[in-house]
């Protein structure tokens, strides 16, 4: 399963079943329950382990371990993630009938960013080893200003976000949401709408989350396709997802000191390998 050929066709697979989502499942904007939301998070689960047997029955119990392994911490620190998403949502007062576009568009610039992001990091840990120190040191300080900023209450300045700021000094954005566009004309000048903007935000929480994420899978494993494969499964499980922690988020008031643990531990690991 480590081949350009395979990759193409899990590829092509990925892209079937977005356009099956979007395209049948959730082709009108409609807020999603939390038994809809449960049902797909299960669906995309179990498609996530049976691929994890298909490993195993190609590549031996090793690889399909391995493969376990990074799904489930890709998985576990997607969910601190979607406090973030939550917060963006709210703050700019989106309705939920437009969440799931927003995270379907979301998620495919999610995973050409993991594609350079995971096999460029790959390359430099064939090329210079130490850099997994760096991955180890960058966990860490993760870990410890997760730790410190515990209890402060996130928020988003809308007047001074810098992204906000730029569309709004050119005059490129209109304030209206009539409906699930993310472009409009209006007297014939193309404007981007609120929607596009919290897609940005959304891709570039993304961006920093994977900072965190794809080192912590590569303390695992060393093989890019398998980092590759556990990040987007745990990724296209990550709408579903969304809906089903915005439903019962009050229950998680320990994630963090979980997720604070997971990344200290593996940090340390990585940097405890490079030397032991």
């Amino acid at each position: 399963m480590e081949t350009p050929l395979f990759l193409i066709i899990f590829l092509i697979f990925i892209a079937g079943m977005l356009a099956l989502d979007l395209g049948v499942f959730h082709r009108t904007d409609t807020k999603i329950s939390l038994k809809n939301a449960t049902i797909w998070t299960v669906i995309w689960i179990l498609v996530a382990l049976a691929f994890g047997v298909l490993i195993w029955y190609v590549d031996g119990s090793q690889k399909s371990l391995e493969y376990y392994k990074g799904y489930l911490i890709e998985k576990a620190l997607s969910i601190d993630n979607i406090f973030v998403m939550i917060l963006i949502f709210t703050t700019f007062k989106i309705e939920e009938k437009y969440y799931h576009r927003i995270l379907f568009y979301g998620i495919i610039g999610a995973i050409v960013f993991r594609f350079i992001f995971i096999f460029a990091a790959a390359a430099l840990i064939h090329r210079f080893e130490w850099i997994l120190v760096i991955f180890g040191l960058i966990l860490i300080y993760s870990a410890v200003n997760m730790f410190v900023k515990r209890n402060k209450e996130t928020t988003i300045d809308l007047e001074k976000n810098k992204l906000i700021r730029f569309f709004n000094k050119r005059g490129w954005v209109t304030h209206e949401v009539k409906n699930h566009d993310f472009f409009t004309r209006i007297n014939g000048k193309l404007y981007v709408t609120p929607l596009f903007i919290v897609l940005l935000m959304i891709e570039f929480a993304d961006i920093v989350f994977a900072v965190d994420s794809v080192p912590a899978v590569f303390g695992v494993t060393r093989d890019p396709y398998i980092v590759f494969y556990s990040n987007i499964f745990a990724i296209l499980g990550l709408r579903s997802l969304f809906f089903v922690v915005s439903h019962i988020m009050n229950r998680f008031k320990w994630l963090k000191y979980v997720l604070i643990l997971l990344l200290l531990y593996i940090g340390i690991k990585m940097i405890a390998a490079y030397f032991i």
